[in-house]
């Protein structure tokens, strides 16, 4: 399905606000466009409510409901590892307004859909793991890896 119009110029928009470094309006962009996508692509919804997260780099709470609705829009089109990375997300922006115990809970439960992910992939796959799967499940430990270290140096101080 082409993209209308309207969500076109909302991305040449937000491209325009991130290359003039104004990221808060690029993230409002990115919504807008996310809005757009719902009703009729959740999965690149799902995709552009994380990029405006991302890019939120002034109100964490605005950036935390962005984060869950790309959760919420990834969990129903059944994106896993998607989903996991949300999570994570969700959980370092916790760690960064001081809920640790909350940080915490949402890299478990990131951390655990990871391990699910992979147990599955194994058990359905029965042999050795190619390198683009190997280099896939690197990169996700290393997620999780970063993720528990950022909690591990925000509850040391």
């Amino acid at each position: 399905m082409p993209t209308p119009p309207i969500s076109e110029n909302l991305l040449k928009l937000a491209d325009q606000a991130l290359t003039t470094g104004n990221y808060q309006q690029a993230s409002i962009y990115f919504e807008s466009h996310a809005d757009l996508l719902l009703s009729t692509d959740k999965e690149q919804a799902a995709a552009y409510f994380s990029t405006a997260g991302k890019y939120e780099k002034v109100d964490f709470q605005r950036a935390l409901n962005l984060y869950q609705k790309a959760f919420k829009s990834y969990k129903q089109t059944g994106k896993v590892e998607e989903s996991a990375n949300v999570l994570m997300e969700i959980g370092l922006l916790y760690l960064a307004l001081g809920k640790t115990d909350v940080a915490r809970k949402q890299f478990k439960i990131g951390t655990t859909i990871y391990l699910e992910m992979v147990r599955d992939h194994i058990h359905n796959l029965g042999g050795p793991l190619t390198q683009i799967e190997h280099d896939y499940l690197m990169e996700s430990l290393d997620k999780v890896k970063l993720c528990f270290h950022q909690l591990f140096l925000k509850e040391s101080r």
